[in-house]
């Protein structure tokens, strides 16, 4: 992208370099998921997404003081990625034990539960969304343009902070109860940024980012819960992939609401609200004492 500055190129490797980010995403992930229980797995994935979005909220904020012209962002993002190898190549311990990996069949992907497929799906849906239309909707409809970056690192806070959280509830509750739930508690906070007060819009900004980055671990953990370690890896492929054409989606859809008032807040909300009904039926179905034949 230095080399060649044309847009052909541009395209060209951005497109690799989806493969590479798809990569590592499907890599460290099933890494994590590789564990004996789900205790475990679960805090190792809190641990993931903690140091995910810590290192999300902290590009953004290099932002401001490497800049956006020159060579210099592109030299350092090529020092972060040559640092990153170093422990993958020089580190031994922790890897986990070698065995041999299995495709997915299409009997057992149609046992794969569509609440963990849903959970990534809608996880990609707002995410996309709150990612790339977000911002322009705080500057431009909110009028809050020098409060944006605050704002923005308030979601990806929000995000942080709630991961131990779903570390320790994705163990001890059922898992299509606890994403109804964070969708419930994410309507509300869409509710909250309406609102003019600043209290309300901050703490609205941070549950939003606590519900929408909580669905993902919890998903992909309910996705490996029965499946044998040796399917692991194709699972993980199949949630990111989940994940990854709700963020297409998203924003295409999000965008046919900005004619009308709060239109970016009102399709979150909704997904919400649609996501937060289904699983809470869902829950209610499979919960409910099932009448033995006479």
């Amino acid at each position: 992208m230095i080399l060649v500055p044309q847009s052909w190129m541009w395209l060209l490797s951005r497109f690799v370099a989806g493969f590479a980010v798809a990569g590592v995403f499907v890599v460290v992930e099933s890494w994590l998921l590789m564990a004996d229980t789900q205790k475990q797995r679960a805090k190792r994935l809190g641990l993931y997404m903690t140091a995910l979005y810590g290192g999300t909220a902290i590009g953004q904020l290099a932002i401001d003081y490497l800049g956006t012209t020159g060579h210099l962002p592109y030299l350092v993002i090529m020092g972060l990625l040559a640092a990153a190898s170093l422990p993958a190549l020089l580190v031994k311990r922790g890897q986990p034990q070698a065995s041999e990996q299995h495709s997915i069949s299409l009997a057992v992907l149609k046992k794969l539960s569509k609440s963990a497929i849903l959970g990534c799906l809608v996880s990609g849906f707002l995410l996309g969304p709150i990612y790339g239309l977000l911002p322009i909707y705080v500057s431009q409809d909110m009028g809050l343009d020098q409060q944006t970056g605050l704002f923005m690192a308030l979601i990806i806070m929000g995000g942080m902070l709630v991961q131990p959280l779903v570390s320790y509830l994705s163990p001890r509750m059922h898992k299509n109860g606890l994403m109804a739930a964070f969708c419930l508690l994410g309507t509300a906070a869409i509710f909250l940024l309406t609102q003019h007060s600043i209290v309300s819009l901050s703490i609205g900004f941070i549950l939003l980012g606590a519900c929408a980055f909580a669905l993902y671990p919890i998903a992909i953990s309910l996705a490996c819960d029965n499946l044998p370690t040796s399917q692991i890896v194709s699972a993980t492929q199949m949630m990111l992939l989940s994940y990854s054409v709700g963020s297409v989606i998203g924003p295409l859809v999000a965008i046919s609401f900005e004619q009308m008032e709060h239109g970016l807040l009102l399709y979150l909300g909704a997904s919400f609200m649609l996501t937060s009904i289904y699983l809470g039926g869902k829950l209610l179905v499979n919960t409910r004492p099932r009448l033995s034949a006479p």
